[in-house]
């Protein structure tokens, strides 16, 4: 069987972020699902690892989230990351 384990830090955060378009042609908006309102760094790899974007310090919360310009990229699945000093995040993302 599987099982899954939860651990809990009193340094870290649990929060949901929803990630839209998916797929996505020309921008990659990123929106925390609570009262958030922090410095994150967003990193793109592409699959072989590489880093494809990377926005350091940028403001993100609640009202109106973060919008990447993804418009360069060449069409493939790739893998989004979001991490401040509180959090950690991957998302599996297609861009067309």
């Amino acid at each position: 069987t599987l099982s899954e384990i939860v651990m809990v830090n009193s340094v870290s955060k649990e929060l949901a972020f929803t990630l839209y378009p998916n797929p996505a042609t020309e921008y990659l908006n990123i929106v925390p699902s609570t009262d958030f309102d922090e410095l994150v760094n967003v990193i793109l790899y592409d699959q072989l690892g590489n880093t494809v974007l990377n926005k350091n310090d940028q403001q993100i919360h609640a009202l109106n989230g973060l919008s990447l310009d993804i418009s360069a990229a060449i069409p493939g699945v790739y893998i989004l990351k979001v991490f401040s000093q509180s959090l950690s995040k991957s998302f599996r993302v297609l861009i067309e």
